[in-house]
């Protein structure tokens, strides 16, 4: 009752529900990113597993660095459009991976990939808490969390099946292909706001 109650909520609002199908759609792919990673790292690039280490902390300084730009970037192109161009650059990006061929590519591209995804959260997270009504805001994480997941697992359930397919390096151009559609699915949810102006930095 209560992921109900928060599936009802989402529904109220074309913001919430371009988070949620924008989210889920994109996480269909990531999620076989997620499952493939190693196997491309270990057997594509030919790495030890000790690089994991490096790649990671790139990915991490990235996010860190973006962190700092966050509010600057919100009060000039708004929250909408920080989640639709964050899916579209990140879709970019995964597909990108597909091209690495060393260490040096891989961590670069998730350099940016660091850059790219610490505005997306912070914006989905803050449309989140001012589109939902507070006494409904757990509800209404839970169910965007439980389809999110979902979807990650269905994708990390197929991933192997998709890999023997299209090879591992596919993968990753499929799975940012969805996270450009799912980008697209929400900008046409997000029309509305996106055609508004954000407010000047610094406004009440």
């Amino acid at each position: 009752s209560e992921l109900l109650a928060g599936f009802a909520t989402i529904r109220s609002s074309r913001l919430l529900v371009g988070i949620v199908l924008g989210g889920a759609v994109a996480m269909f792919g990531l999620g076989a990113v997620n499952a493939v990673m190693v196997p491309f790292v270990v057997g594509e690039l030919g790495l030890a597993e000790t690089w994991f280490g490096v790649i990671e902390a790139a990915q991490t300084v990235g996010m860190v660095a973006a962190g700092m730009s966050v509010g600057w970037l919100a009060g000039r192109v708004g929250l909408p459009r920080m989640v639709v161009g964050g899916l579209g650059a990140v879709g970019a990006l995964v597909a990108l991976i597909s091209l690495v061929d060393g260490l040096a590519g891989m961590a670069a591209v998730l350099f940016a990939m660091g850059l790219t995804v610490a505005p997306l959260m912070a914006a989905i997270s803050t449309l989140l808490q001012t589109e939902t009504p507070p006494e409904k805001l757990g509800r209404v994480a839970s169910s965007l969390n439980a389809v999110v997941t979902g979807a990650g697992v269905g994708s990390m359930a197929v991933a192997a099946s998709l890999a023997a397919v299209i090879g591992i390096r596919g993968v990753f151009v499929a799975a940012g292909v969805l996270a450009v559609v799912a980008a697209l699915v929400a900008a046409s949810l997000f029309a509305g706001a996106l055609r508004t102006e954000p407010e000047p930095a610094g406004a009440p």
